[in-house]
This record gives C-alpha cells, sequence and structure tokens, in this order.
C-alpha cells in the first residue's frame, strides 16, 4: 500500500460521498460484478488495492470529477479541480479567462 493508494482512497471517498452513493452503487455504476462491486470499492478507499488507471477514469465521469482529482496531494487543489469537474465547458472557458486577467503580466499564458 503506497502513499498514492492512500491518497486515491482518501479522494475516492470524497467524491464518493459528494454524490451521495454507496461503494456498492458506484462499483455496479462502473461495471463492476454485483457480487465484488461493494468490497472492490472498499479496498480502493482503503488504498489496499488500486485501481488501474480506465477504471479511474470511468470512476471520475461517474462521480463528475476530473481523474486528477484522485491524485492531487494539496486539499484546496483537490477542492478546486471538485468544483471544476462540475463545470460546463462554457464555465471552464469563462473561469479561465478570469485567471489570466487576474495575472495580467504573465506572458506565458497570454498566447
Amino acid at each position: 500500500m503506497g502513499e498514492d493508494d492512500v491518497l486515491f482512497g482518501k479522494r475516492l471517498k470524497q467524491a464518493r460521498d459528494r454524490a451521495g452513493i454507496s461503494q456498492r452503487q458506484l462499483g455496479f455504476r462502473i461495471g463492476l460484478e454485483p457480487s465484488g462491486a461493494s468490497p472492490r470499492i472498499n479496498r480502493y478507499e482503503r488504498g489496499t488495492r488500486a485501481p488501474a488507471f480506465a477504471i479511474v477514469k470511468e470512476i471520475a465521469a461517474e462521480l463528475n470529477v476530473s481523474p486528477s482529482f484522485f491524485y492531487e496531494p494539496d486539499d484546496t487543489l483537490a477542492v478546486i479541480l471538485l468544483y471544476l469537474g462540475a463545470m460546463d465547458d462554457a464555465g471552464k472557458v469563462r473561469l479561465l479567462e478570469q485567471l489570466k486577467k487576474s495575472i495580467p503580466n504573465d506572458p506565458s499564458i497570454h498566447s
């Protein structure tokens, strides 16, 4: 069990709780076998098993978060990623423009 697995588990539980669904429901929604759905998600949340990235992408889509959310060690950035995951593309573009304006003298982001 690595540090990344524990972080992934913590973030998975946050996103699942936010979505208001059980481990079993999440497992069903991403196509896990009924008998193993809850135990598998539980192992992911405890950090005793790490999912393949293809499964991470399915989980992220189901929970409406970015896959990067699960690996972000900074709690503040993780919350920002939660909000970004809930935004539509137009909202993301508007936010990006606001962010660019907040740092007017950075030529690397104004191309």
